[in-house]
């Protein structure tokens, strides 16, 4: 499955407690990835060459821009069972979702509404959930990152293999 990301630039001091947390909230998954912004989740019906395009599309005519981390949210999943601790897209919430809606324009998930935000923790369990949302008090929100470029990834179910990076601005020709 295809999968596009945003790795936000990060402080050194920003990055560092997210990933601590992350490391004891989520350990497989911050072994696994960077903290990130989702904006392709499991592109299955748009074809790889046509997903490449719009990326170039939209990342040559987007300037970086600053992004906040704020209001961490629990939030559960009831069809799939799953409870995630989200940091919400505060600052920079629109051009998210804007490059939402322009990679996802025909996939399936496209008319859903999308709350961009940035997964910091997976619990198993409501009473894990209960902590993650605790220790998430004592995260420094607001945090302050830039939004710099897109990240294709594959995942094929044991491993993330990235693709290609789209840094937003002008891009030069393929």
């Amino acid at each position: 499955m295809l999968y596009v990301v945003c790795y936000p630039v990060l402080a050194p001091a920003d990055l560092a407690a997210i990933e601590a947390f992350r490391h004891r909230h989520e350990p497989r998954r911050a072994k696994a990835i960077l903290p990130h912004v989702t904006l392709v989740f499991g592109a299955g019906a748009i074809p790889e060459d046509e997903l490449v395009g719009r990326l170039f599309d939209e990342a040559s005519t987007t300037a970086p821009f600053p992004l906040t981390l704020d209001s961490p949210e629990p939030y559960r999943d009831p069809l799939r069972g799953e409870r995630k601790v989200f940091l919400k897209v505060k600052g920079g919430r629109e051009q998210v979702k804007r490059l939402y809606r322009a990679l996802n324009r025909d996939a399936p998930l496209a008319p859903y509404a999308f709350d961009p935000h940035m997964t910091i923790a997976s619990p198993e369990s409501e009473g894990a959930l209960a902590t993650a949302v605790s220790e998430a008090a004592s995260l420094p929100v607001p945090i302050s990152a830039m939004a710099t470029a897109l990240q294709l990834l594959r995942f094929d179910g044991d491993r993330i293999v990235p693709l290609g990076e789209f840094a937003f601005g002008p891009q030069p020709g393929p």
